[in-house]
């Protein structure tokens, strides 16, 4: 299996790329788009309801959800990803800037 980019992700949504090419998914286009699609589905939902995302492990998916929160296509989304490595944490601040700019 090779690796997604975010953004041909977010293009076959319609929705506002990231303009990141580090920031891949390591999922097929399928699977990429039941997580968005899963994601997407929650606009529909009560003001004032916070939609919450928990991860075990970040990646990609952690890419693609801090982007939905940076660019407010999923309006009360907040993220936690859990993350065991020092290291693995260290490389993926590194490899976009998409995790620095959300917090």
């Amino acid at each position: 299996m090779g690796f997604l980019p975010i953004d041909d992700l977010l293009a076959a949504h319609g929705l506002r790329l990231s303009m990141q090419t580090n920031a891949t998914l390591g999922m097929t286009m399928v699977e990429g788009s039941v997580l968005l699609q899963a994601l997407l589905r929650s606009r529909g939902r009560k003001a004032n309801t916070p939609l919450i995302f928990v991860e075990w492990g970040s990646g990609g998916s952690t890419e693609l959800v801090s982007w939905l929160i940076i660019s407010n296509q999923v309006p009360g989304l907040q993220a936690f990803s859990i993350e065991s490595s020092v290291a693995w944490m260290t490389h993926m601040r590194e490899r976009t800037p998409l995790l620095q700019m959300v917090r």
